[in-house]
């Protein structure tokens, strides 16, 4: 059976990463650590940081299995972030708010 983040979740996180970082390099870090394979998010380095989110995600779902994890991964890296990366984030209330509303159990809306 097919693992999917719930839509909540999946805009959650794509929020997190346009919000929540200012410069690209830092949320590049995040999916490196998520394990997420260097070549997938860089073919998106031109893209604006919601857009280079979603495309990465849409490709980790059809990877199946470790794209799942990767995706998982990737929840779990975000959730563990207390503070902006970037003192320059334009709204830092908006960054903050939306690793709020990823949540403290993200995974209560599996799909």
């Amino acid at each position: 059976m097919a693992k999917y983040l719930s839509y909540e979740l999946k805009n959650a996180l794509i929020n997190v990463c346009g919000r929540f970082f200012w410069y690209k390099q830092p949320l590049f870090d995040i999916f490196a650590r998520a394990s997420i394979p260097e070549e997938m998010y860089l073919k998106y380095e031109n893209e604006a940081k919601f857009k280079v989110a979603r495309n990465l995600i849409d490709d980790l779902e059809i990877m199946g299995e470790d794209g799942w994890l990767m995706q998982r991964k990737l929840v779990t890296e975000l959730c563990k972030l207390r503070n902006l990366p970037d003192s320059e984030v334009p709204d830092r209330d908006a960054g903050l708010d939306a690793l709020r509303n990823l949540g403290d159990n993200p995974w209560d809306h599996l799909k």
